[in-house]
């Protein structure tokens, strides 16, 4: 009974952990993928599954983008490691936010992917094209 008592606290707590973490202003989620910035390292992860169909769908993503990119003069990381599948839509709020930086700030972004999943290898190299300060590796 004791372990059955131990394992609900715990449970109870992952939950309440998350719910904060939720409303951190450095944490969204968006339909299933979760984009967190940590802004010690100027860092942005994306994981997960974006699938949304309009590209309006996509405007909190951008937001959040932005917004991470005016905390920091530093160079910003932006992690898509483990971002499973990406559809045009998103591909194309990438491009938008590229082209923003070009427009507003011009620093470096350092694009990581991985080298594994198709749509990374087929895709990202195209936000260099739009904006020369982003490079690109590949994990």
């Amino acid at each position: 009974m004791n372990l059955k008592k131990n394992i609900a606290y715990l449970h109870y707590d992952l939950l309440q952990k998350l719910r904060e973490l939720m409303k951190s202003p450095n944490y969204l989620k968006t339909g299933d993928a979760f984009i967190s910035y940590d802004p010690d390292v100027h860092q942005v992860r994306i994981s997960g599954y974006m699938r949304m169909t309009e590209i309006s769908d996509y405007d909190p993503f951008l937001r959040f983008l932005v917004e991470c990119t005016e905390k920091s003069k530093r160079p910003l990381i932006l992690d898509v490691v483990n971002l499973d599948y990406l559809n045009s839509s998103g591909i194309t709020t990438l491009i938008m936010f590229v082209l923003t930086m070009k427009g507003t700030s011009a620093l470096p972004v350092l694009i990581k992917g991985n080298k594994n999943t198709f749509w990374q290898t087929r895709s990202l190299h195209n936000l260099t094209k739009f904006y020369p300060a982003a490079s690109i590796e590949y994990v």
